[in-house]
């Protein structure tokens, strides 16, 4: 009798769900239940995303992808398997993808800090190499929620992401920083532990954002993993089978991606080792997650190793979460102030609302202070 009620328990609950950074009701949920993706926060303008960056054989004709975890928290080697063979499937580059897993962080180390602090701290990089080029590059962290102490929400911007919560939800950051944060104690992630990775991994290639057959930047198909739901049955997870369904990309996902490889490059855009660099006419942008630099003046590989390692040395707080912004005007373009103000001018337009800020930050500086001292922000 006992087996028998622990059988009849087992089919009575057999559909769970697991969302993408979206809350889950209470209770076990039924099909009709199903908890759908919260408010959308509004897409990035294409200006500020590059997934093109790790579709195109240009750019960067490699890409590096680095797997941080806190300790007890690593993924299987199936599910980076099943990583790879979705880069390789959809992304042209011709010299290759490496995944490399990070030196672990310890428990002790994660003790008290939202995922992207981790990030900031611990993120390696593609190892600099003389005379080969930098590869794009994908940081992708495992935590643990119940190490965190706090929901981090502040300021997201995963596509179709609420705005509670989300600390605890597996979820993609797209701006100002493309990353993947994967927390293990998602109720449900450890039954579709690869569905789950494979559809934050979508939404940094860039799905969904065509107009059809889609809402809130997920896909409608029941049967595609880029759904705002991934089904979970207990009962086909127990007997041994796939607990989902939702193992591929629908026909109409495909097609977006194959659009998106094939469409134009971005030419302006690309990694410096860690670092995301948006290059517009007399100024670069510099992104880290949730730290950004506005760089007015000529960019040097090492303004973006400076700006890396002081992101790095920042000293970390358990509600360190929030953006922070910082601008310099570069001596070059101090040494011409009409040319300082073009550039300046030019960056007033920027897509980004806190870069036109800066920028004007900047120029009130440069005013305000003698010659020859430098403007910073």
């Amino acid at each position: 009798m006992k087996a028998l009620a622990i059988r009849l328990f087992l089919c009575g609950a057999s559909l769970w769900l697991a969302g993408c950074a979206t809350d889950g009701p209470a209770t076990a949920p039924t099909a009709e239940t199903a908890a759908e993706a919260g408010a959308d926060t509004g897409p990035p303008t294409d200006a500020q995303t590059a997934p093109e960056l790790y579709l195109q054989a240009s750019p960067q004709r490699r890409l590096y992808v680095e797997v941080a975890a806190v300790a007890g928290c690593a993924p299987s080697n199936r599910t980076l398997d099943r990583l790879r063979d979705f880069l390789s499937t959809y992304c042209d580059k011709p010299e290759g993808i490496e995944l490399v897993r990070s030196p672990e962080i310890s428990r002790a180390e994660a003790r008290g800090l939202p995922p992207r602090a981790l990030a900031r701290i611990f993120m390696k990089g593609p190892p600099e190499v003389a005379g080969t080029p930098a590869p794009a590059y994908l940081y992708i962290l495992y935590y643990d929620s119940d190490l965190t102490q706090k929901s981090h929400t502040q300021g997201t911007n995963h596509w179709g992401a609420s705005t509670h919560a989300l600390n605890l939800h597996p979820h993609a950051d797209l701006w100002p920083y493309p990353a993947i944060y994967m927390n293990v104690r998602y109720g449900f992630q450890k039954w579709v532990p690869n569905e789950m990775l494979l559809h934050e991994a979508g939404h940094i290639l860039g799905l969904v954002s065509r107009p059809d057959f889609a809402t809130n930047h997920h896909c409608l198909s029941p049967q595609c993993f880029m759904n705002s739901t991934i089904r979970v049955s207990l009962h086909r997870a127990f007997l041994g089978e796939p607990a989902t369904k939702q193992m591929q990309l629908c026909g109409r996902c495909m097609t977006e991606l194959v659009r998106r490889l094939k469409g134009p490059a971005r030419t302006n855009v690309y990694f410096a080792g860690p670092v995301l660099v948006r290059t517009e006419r007399g100024y670069a942008v510099l992104s880290l997650p949730h730290r950004v630099a506005l760089i007015v003046g000529t960019l040097t590989p090492q303004d973006c190793r400076d700006f890396a390692a002081q992101t790095q040395a920042e000293a970390a707080r358990p509600d360190d979460d929030e953006f922070r912004y910082r601008g310099v005007a570069k001596d070059d373009m101090l040494a011409e102030p009409q040319r300082l103000r073009a550039a300046l001018e030019q960056a007033e337009q920027d897509s980004q609302p806190n870069i036109r800020r800066l920028a004007g930050e900047i120029w009130q500086k440069v005013q305000s202070h003698p010659a020859g001292e430098p403007g910073k922000t």
